[in-house]
């Protein structure tokens, strides 16, 4: 072979190999496009998130005013047996004045630990007990856990049946002295059976309650509250209030007639306690019937941030 078949035949293999990489290159550029392509955007990533009030959406539309700041400070996750725990809960006896048929109890059938969650049942007794029908169970932190201003969440199952009216809620300590609705109250969750889907958000003072026919509250539709749980939570601070359910916020309260200096616009400047109870009938629930019963409110935890 000649000295110029030689240069031709380098010159060719020397094409050859640069197609070879040049095919190699682009190969290795496609696949780093494709990675790159289909890799998950935040977007993608919230758009899959489930809320089943275990979960929390933190999106402009829903986030809590300070989730980034809001430090635990009281907490109950009844991870125990038998009845609550009574360095944190105290047991309400006899009837409420004001509302509901039944006969609060402190028995085990009423209130109980299990699994993991709290239960309060309200019951129809075949032998009345001291005149009622009807047993339940209210149970409270007054003189044990009180607090001004912070965050309330109660993750909850609650019933469906006609005749209920479960609550989550507190009540200013004061009231023995202001009286109520001086001493001022939150409704963090409230439900009728009739009414459901509705959860109901309130609060209640001199200036607006149903008495005067002014009134600060609002409901949010809520499927599947008997059977799954949801997270309701109130956001109180020195001059309004915000509800939510599962992170959406759906209700504020304000002063209303005054300032937040004027206790009968705003009595919410003081230490209030947490209640957790069933009422059956009463002024809201209509007649429960038979079928109605047990009616069941399972708590997975409550939770109090500041």
């Amino acid at each position: 072979m000649s000295t110029q078949d030689l240069k031709t035949k380098k010159e060719e293999n020397m094409i050859k190999k640069f197609k070879f990489m040049g095919i190699v290159f682009a190969l290795l550029a496609f696949l780093f496009l494709s990675c790159e392509i289909s890799k998950p955007t935040s977007n993608d990533l919230n758009d899959n998130v489930s809320n089943d009030g275990n979960d929390t959406i933190d999106d402009d539309n829903n986030s809590t005013e300070e989730n980034d700041s809001w430090e635990l400070i009281w907490s109950d996750e009844f991870n125990g047996t038998g009845a609550p725990d009574n360095s944190k809960w105290s047991h309400e006896i006899g009837i409420h004045p004001t509302s509901g048929s039944q006969h609060y109890t402190d028995a085990l059938e009423n209130c109980y630990q299990q699994n993991g969650s709290l239960f309060i049942v309200a019951l129809e007794k075949d032998v009345p007990v001291e005149g009622h029908d009807y047993t339940s169970a209210r149970i409270k932190t007054e003189n044990k856990f009180e607090f001004t201003y912070g965050r309330v969440e109660f993750n909850a199952k609650i019933p469906l049946s006609q005749g209920s009216w479960p609550a989550l809620w507190m009540l200013g300590e004061d009231y023995a002295t202001s009286g109520w609705p001086g001493c001022g109250e939150i409704d963090v969750m409230e439900s009728v059976g009739y009414l459901a889907p509705e959860i109901h958000g309130s609060a209640h003072a001199p200036n607006y309650y149903w008495q005067v026919a002014q009134q600060q509250t609002a409901h949010i539709d809520v499927n599947d509250t008997d059977t799954q749980f949801h997270l309701y939570a109130a956001e109180w601070f020195d001059d309004h209030i915000d509800y939510y359910v599962d992170n959406i916020l759906y209700h504020t309260v304000v002063p209303m007639g005054g300032d937040n200096l004027d206790n009968d616009a705003w009595p919410f400047d003081s230490d209030q306690f947490l209640i957790m109870n069933i009422c059956v009938d009463g002024d809201w629930a209509q007649t429960p019937i038979s079928e109605s019963f047990p009616m069941i409110m399972e708590i997975d935890y409550v939770r109090v941030y500041q």
